[in-house]
């Protein structure tokens, strides 16, 4: 149902009605596991073996509505920096591509970190993570 919403969105006659690519990659059905994002990322380890996986734990079992915000929260991450993050096993697993600039790399874990930080502390209340610069 979801993925099929994400198809009807993509194919419009018109492109001012096409839904664009960070909708697209905060679409539900992208976000929460029946895409296809993980594999991607995988895919991307295993042709660029020297890309830098970056595992932040998450010591704190969050509610499913969460998780779904959190996941929301990386692809937007992704989208911004041109990188990987899915939530896995209770940790959050970045993949930093070969040839990122050393400063974006450090932006990008600063900003990976703070997310990750503030779900860590949320835990079990049901307030969302809000940057003060947008993603």
């Amino acid at each position: 149902q979801k993925a099929q919403e994400l198809l009807k969105s993509l194919i419009k006659v018109r492109p001012q009605e096409r839904l664009g690519l960070d909708g697209c990659l905060s679409h539900t059905w992208v976000a929460i596991g029946g895409g296809t994002l993980g594999k991607v990322l995988r895919l991307c380890t295993e042709v660029e073996p020297a890309a830098t996986e970056e595992r932040l734990h998450l010591p704190v079992q969050l509610a499913k509505q969460q998780v779904e915000e959190l996941r929301r929260d990386l692809n937007r991450w992704t989208t911004k920096f041109r990188c990987g993050a899915v939530v896995k096993h209770g940790e959050v697993v970045a993949n930093m591509q070969l040839g990122i600039q050393p400063e974006v790399k450090s932006e990008a874990m600063r900003e990976l970190e703070a997310v990750v930080e503030h779900y860590r502390r949320l835990g079990g209340s049901g307030e969302r993570w809000q940057d003060t610069k947008k993603f």
